[in-house]
């Protein structure tokens, strides 16, 4: 999947509660408020009450993010070490960024250029808390939702429950737990769809379709990204794109098809739309002359975008136009040199023309030898055009089987018109078997 954007910001959370820093957090004093508000659950005198299932609430919230409590992404070391507690740091690289690390009792801080970009839990006070507290929070609605003050306070509890979601998905999306993060942000937006507080996010639903089609979990990439679309959040059209992505991974490519052309109509200056257009119909086997002037269009407005030509020169392979392939496909390559696809692609053409000359070549009739050799000469030239790209493609892709091969037939068909040819065929015939 190519291009993927980068997540919609989200709000950092503030500390909420009363919550201990993390030098002050004190384990058993936590879990004890917890346990004393379950048992208060299980008293027939106070089980009835909503006030009972919202101190569990928010028992179990304050117990679960104690330690992260007055913590946020951006904070300076400073303000971590004022907070927190000073600690020496220490060395450490994450996802090919050297970090410093400051460790405490609860958790690992990861710091670049002396600003907290993450943190990881090692080890939690409260495992499943904000599950726990939302849980308590529902049933207090469920059973006084119609007193104005238990609404009030529900409401609050399941908003900072809804920021606390944001917090775990942005932290985990930044030290790149995929999974996590994406389970965070989905479960912050369905808070905000559950009915009890009214909140204006979409970028969280978006955010989780976004990962979930990054870690190949489509359908619930489709579940959040439809639902990004229903909330109006197109992103300039990359919605329709992801959402596509989605659909052809659960082989669902009517549907991709459709969401595609809709997003086109919408925002005919994405490209990527196109892109993934021209992906479906190579996948189903439409007749791909319908999409030429969608092509055409795109690259009118986006004249600089070597994909779009790639795209075309695709599009003219299908129908079986060899000329007008290799010619969008040299345009792509001028627009990028070093593309490996691009290469590859005209030097299989260039094979594929050779190829149909030499079929000629066999059902032709020759009255003499010297004819034949001649044009065995002109078809032998086309074949040899394909070399210089797929050696090309070969230098920025060595482990590519497929070049491999191709270079390896193209040098053994050449191999008696220079010692040069006949030295690269056993080369690559070597190569092949080596990779095999």
């Amino acid at each position: 999947m190519k291009r993927l954007l980068v997540l919609v910001s989200v709000a950092v959370l503030g500390a909420a509660g009363t919550a201990f820093g993390q030098a002050g957090v004190n384990e058993s004093s936590l879990l004890q408020k917890v346990d004393k508000a379950e048992a208060a659950t299980k008293d027939p005198k106070k089980s009835g009450k909503a006030a009972t299932w919202i101190a569990l609430g928010e028992a179990n919230y304050e117990a679960t993010t104690a330690p992260t409590s007055k913590l946020f992404k951006g904070m300076d070391e400073p303000t971590m070490n004022l907070v927190l507690g000073r600690r020496d740091l220490t060395s450490e690289t994450v996802n090919d960024m050297e970090l410093g690390k400051a460790s405490y009792d609860y958790l690992d801080v990861y710091l670049k250029d002396g600003i907290v970009v993450f943190w990881k839990e090692k080890k939690t006070i409260n495992d499943g808390g904000l599950e726990k507290s939302l849980a308590a929070y529902l049933k207090a609605y469920d059973l006084d939702k119609g007193n104005a003050s238990t609404l009030k306070k529900v409401q609050e509890g399941v908003t900072t429950l809804y920021n606390a979601y944001k917090q775990v998905g942005d932290n985990n999306y930044t030290q790149r737990s995929m999974p996590a993060a994406a389970a965070a942000f989905g479960k912050a937006y369905d808070l905000t769809k559950g009915g009890i507080i009214d909140v204006q996010d979409t970028t969280s639903g978006f955010n989780a379709g976004l990962i979930y089609a990054i870690i190949g979990d489509y359908a619930d990439g489709e579940k959040y990204l439809s639902a990004a679309l229903d909330d109006g959040l197109y992103k300039g059209g990359d919605t329709y794109y992801y959402l596509n992505i989605c659909q052809t991974g659960e082989g669902k490519n009517a549907e991709a098809k459709e969401t595609l052309m809709e997003g086109i109509k919408a925002f005919p200056m994405n490209t990527k739309l196109v892109e993934g257009l021209l992906s479906v119909y190579a996948a189903t086997g439409e007749d791909p002359n319908t999409i030429i002037p969608i092509v055409e269009e795109a690259i009118q407005k986006d004249p600089k975008n070597p994909e779009l030509y790639a795209g075309l020169g695709r599009v003219y392979d299908k129908l079986g136009q060899a000329d007008k392939s290799i010619e969008a496909f040299n345009h792509a390559l001028s627009l990028a040199p070093e593309d490996f696809g691009t290469n590859f692609n005209i030097g299989l053409m260039l094979i594929k023309q050779g190829d149909a000359a030499n079929n000629i070549l066999k059902d032709k009739p020759f009255t003499s030898k010297k004819a034949f050799d001649e044009d065995l000469a002109k078809v032998n030239n086309m074949y040899s055009k394909a070399l210089a790209p797929l050696e090309k493609a070969h230098s920025l892709n060595p482990k590519d089987v497929s070049t491999v091969e191709l270079l390896k037939n193209l040098y053994f068909r050449l191999r008696d018109e220079s010692p040069a040819n006949m030295d690269n065929y056993k080369k690559y015939n070597e190569l092949l078997q080596s990779m095999q």
